[in-house]
């Protein structure tokens, strides 16, 4: 998990650790169980969210797509990347969607 990813909201972390099984599993299949979590964790981050960040809620839908991708390749190589760097974009993303939220409490 990335180090910036500690300090982000809970629903967070969350995906972050489903998207590291995800890539441990590269190449072997779709794990349903681990989907349906991926599902869920991606439901709660869009739901804490997607009032004030729609782009995000876009990154977090592509990010589980890829880690779908991952999983279900026969040669994970490329996937991997992409997933690498769609996270490195949904990380970034949500630094900068919970700078925003602490800075709009703070100025209330």
């Amino acid at each position: 998990m990335p180090a910036a990813a500690d300090s982000l909201h809970p629903a967070a972390r969350r995906i972050d650790s489903l998207l590291d099984e995800a890539v441990q599993r590269a190449g072997q299949g779709v794990d349903p169980q681990l989907a349906r979590r991926l599902d869920t964790a991606a439901h709660q981050l869009c739901d804490a969210f997607a009032a004030v960040h729609a782009a995000l809620v876009d990154a977090v839908r592509d990010t589980v797509e890829l880690a779908r991708r991952v999983m279900d390749a026969a040669d994970p190589e490329a996937p991997l990347l992409m997933l690498r760097l769609a996270r490195e974009q949904l990380m970034r993303a949500l630094r900068r969607a919970d700078r925003t939220d602490n800075q709009a409490t703070a100025e209330a």
